[in-house]
Protein backbone atom coordinates (compact mmCIF):
# COMPACT_ATOMS: atom_id res chain seq x y z
CA UNK A 1 0.00 0.00 0.00
CA UNK A 2 3.20 2.06 0.17
CA UNK A 3 2.97 3.11 -3.20
CA UNK A 4 -0.55 4.44 -3.69
CA UNK A 5 -1.75 7.68 -4.29
CA UNK A 6 -4.70 9.69 -4.02
CA UNK A 7 -5.28 9.79 -7.66
CA UNK A 8 -4.40 6.13 -8.04
CA UNK A 9 -6.61 5.12 -5.89
CA UNK A 10 -9.43 7.42 -7.00
CA UNK A 11 -8.53 6.49 -10.86
CA UNK A 12 -8.62 2.50 -9.87
CA UNK A 13 -12.22 3.33 -8.23
CA UNK A 14 -13.46 4.80 -11.35
CA UNK A 15 -12.68 1.91 -13.48
CA UNK A 16 -13.94 -0.59 -11.22
CA UNK A 17 -16.98 0.98 -10.82
CA UNK A 18 -17.63 1.81 -14.14
CA UNK A 19 -16.96 -2.14 -15.27
CA UNK A 20 -18.94 -3.64 -12.16
CA UNK A 21 -22.14 -1.04 -13.31
CA UNK A 22 -21.60 -1.88 -17.18
CA UNK A 23 -21.43 -5.99 -16.54
CA UNK A 24 -24.29 -5.69 -13.86
CA UNK A 25 -26.35 -3.43 -16.23
CA UNK A 26 -24.95 -4.93 -19.57
CA UNK A 27 -28.84 -5.27 -21.42
CA UNK A 28 -29.85 -2.12 -20.36
CA UNK A 29 -27.15 -0.13 -21.23
CA UNK A 30 -26.49 -1.76 -24.75
CA UNK A 31 -29.96 -1.15 -26.38
CA UNK A 32 -29.92 1.13 -29.47
CA UNK A 33 -31.06 4.19 -28.20
CA UNK A 34 -28.59 5.61 -25.86
CA UNK A 35 -24.68 5.68 -25.35
CA UNK A 36 -24.65 3.61 -22.45
CA UNK A 37 -22.46 0.93 -23.08
CA UNK A 38 -19.79 3.51 -25.07
CA UNK A 39 -20.36 6.05 -22.46
CA UNK A 40 -19.54 3.43 -19.25
CA UNK A 41 -16.39 2.62 -21.39
CA UNK A 42 -15.49 5.85 -21.48
CA UNK A 43 -15.01 6.37 -18.41
CA UNK A 44 -12.88 3.88 -17.86
CA UNK A 45 -10.75 6.01 -20.31
CA UNK A 46 -10.75 8.59 -17.90
CA UNK A 47 -9.92 6.67 -15.02
CA UNK A 48 -6.81 5.03 -17.49
CA UNK A 49 -5.86 9.08 -18.00
CA UNK A 50 -5.88 9.29 -14.45
CA UNK A 51 -3.46 6.64 -13.92
CA UNK A 52 -1.20 7.84 -16.64
CA UNK A 53 -1.35 11.50 -14.78
CA UNK A 54 -0.59 9.61 -11.49
CA UNK A 55 2.49 8.19 -12.92
CA UNK A 56 3.75 11.55 -14.31
CA UNK A 57 3.55 13.26 -11.37
CA UNK A 58 5.35 10.52 -9.46
CA UNK A 59 7.89 10.59 -12.26
CA UNK A 60 8.35 14.39 -11.59
CA UNK A 61 7.97 15.03 -7.51
CA UNK A 62 9.87 12.41 -5.69
CA UNK A 63 8.55 12.89 -2.17
CA UNK A 64 5.09 11.10 -1.92
CA UNK A 65 4.08 13.55 0.61
CA UNK A 66 3.92 16.05 -1.86
CA UNK A 67 2.09 13.79 -4.43
CA UNK A 68 -0.43 13.07 -2.40
CA UNK A 69 -1.14 16.51 -1.24
CA UNK A 70 -0.95 17.69 -4.83
CA UNK A 71 -3.24 15.51 -6.16
CA UNK A 72 -5.46 15.11 -3.63
CA UNK A 73 -5.83 19.29 -4.26
CA UNK A 74 -6.18 18.51 -7.82
CA UNK A 75 -9.22 16.13 -7.51
CA UNK A 76 -10.79 18.18 -5.12
CA UNK A 77 -10.47 21.21 -7.63
CA UNK A 78 -12.45 19.15 -10.16
CA UNK A 79 -14.60 17.39 -8.76
CA UNK A 80 -16.04 20.96 -7.81
CA UNK A 81 -16.04 22.32 -10.95
CA UNK A 82 -17.76 19.15 -11.96
CA UNK A 83 -20.44 19.87 -8.79
CA UNK A 84 -20.34 23.27 -9.82
CA UNK A 85 -21.32 22.95 -13.70
CA UNK A 86 -24.40 20.30 -12.66
CA UNK A 87 -25.22 22.92 -10.09
CA UNK A 88 -25.50 25.63 -12.18
CA UNK A 89 -26.44 23.42 -15.26
CA UNK A 90 -29.92 22.43 -14.30
CA UNK A 91 -30.66 25.99 -12.78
Amino acid sequence: MKNWTVLRISSVLVIVIALIYLVINFSALSRGEGWGAVGMIGIMGIGLVGLGIDTIFKMIIVDRRWVNIFEAVLLVVLLGLLAWRSIYRSL
